[in-house]
């Protein structure tokens, strides 16, 4: 079941699978046009993409999200967990 962000208005949204695989190799996409990945396997991407989803909860949609975005990557990263991450060339939401 969808729930808005706190500050979002309520609307109806495409319903797809946010987790993809593509050449082998599983992924996630954002609402704010972002695809993250590589992991290993499809239930590795959606723990991370519901992680990302808790952090993005009460944020305003926009550059404040995208930012926190930019922030998992940079963590996962150093982590030692590098991503290959690929913006859209508009922002969605």
């Amino acid at each position: 079941m969808y729930a808005c962000r706190r500050y979002e208005r309520s609307r109806a949204w495409f319903r797809s699978d946010r987790v993809f695989a593509m050449n082998g190799r599983w992924f996630f996409s954002t609402r704010e046009g972002i695809e993250l990945g590589p992991y290993m396997s499809h239930a590795e991407a959606d723990q991370e993409a519901h992680l990302l989803s808790g952090a993005l909860a009460p944020m305003c949609p926009g550059r404040q999200s995208r930012a926190v975005v930019c922030q998992f990557i940079y963590d996962t990263c150093n982590s030692g967990r590098p991503l290959s991450p690929q913006f859209a060339s508009k922002k969605v939401g």
